[in-house]
């Protein structure tokens, strides 16, 4: 891959730092809890709201909410375009990170 074409392949949408690192950890496992992935990630509710919202909006996450009783569980995963977008941002940061190099 072309040094100019990685750079263009950085999508804004995912080299947020927030949005990269929702998509990070939805990528290592099928689904999260919101609140796992709040508590882990130590962002509060608004932040991560926005980022996941965002990455929604682009089809990139999906969001379940059910309730257990009365309590409301958000389970959060990426979808099949979420992981491809997310691979093809990785190859165009390991393409950057090479510098000058092959």
């Amino acid at each position: 891959m072309e040094f100019v074409s990685a750079l263009q392949g950085l999508l804004s949408l995912v080299h947020s730092p927030k949005r990269l690192a929702v998509m990070a950890c939805l990528n290592s496992v099928d689904t999260a809890n919101y609140q796992t992935l709040k508590a882990y990630m130590g962002v509060g509710y608004p932040a991560l709201s926005k980022a996941v919202g965002a990455l929604e909006e682009a089809g990139l996450v999906n969001v379940s909410k059910a309730f257990d009783g009365k309590t409301p569980i958000t389970d959060l995963s990426l979808s099949r375009k979420g992981r491809k977008v997310y691979a093809e941002y990785l190859e165009c940061l390991d393409r950057i990170v090479v510098g000058f190099g092959p």
